[in-house]
Formats: structure tokens, C-alpha cells, sequence
């Protein structure tokens, strides 16, 4: 019987093999192999450290009108 309809091909067959044992990232937590751990560590720490500034929904949804800024002071007004 050939591989089911829900079976992908491993987009990198040599690492399917190697299933040794799987240390956590100092950012995220998340398990890696050793050979794999040291890139993600790399990219991961990009992500981690940088800081994003809180999304305001408000701005986002009013700041297509004319009066944006009356409105945004507003909504926060009405806020606290």
C-alpha cells in the first residue's frame, strides 16, 4: 500500500532520521535537536527581544476619518 492522502513527504529526509535527544530553547522553550537548536536559537532570539508597541485598536479603526485625532482622544477618555 503506497502513503496515505494525509501523509506528506519530509521536506528534509535526512533530519527524519535522526531522532536524538531534544534540548530547550533558552527564548521560547520549545524542544529542538542539537543540530537544529543552534539556528533556531539565532532567528528565535530576533523575535523574542525586540519589543513591539501595543497595537491600538482605536487609532486603527478611526484613522481613515477627517476628526481622527478628536475621536482617538475621545475613545481613550472614555476609556479610563
Amino acid at each position: 500500500p503506497g502513503p496515505s492522502m494525509n501523509q506528506q513527504p519530509s521536506e528534509y529526509p535526512d533530519d527524519a532520521e535522526d531522532d536524538g535527544p531534544t534540548y530547550p530553547c533558552p527564548d521560547c522553550g520549545r524542544s529542538f535537536r542539537a543540530s537544529v537548536l543552534e539556528k533556531h536559537a539565532r532567528i528565535c532570539k530576533k523575535v523574542f527581544v525586540q519589543k513591539r508597541k501595543p497595537f491600538d485598536v482605536v487609532a486603527n479603526r478611526l484613522g481613515e476619518f477627517d476628526n481622527a485625532s478628536e475621536l482617538i482622544a475621545k475613545a481613550k477618555r472614555l476609556e479610563q
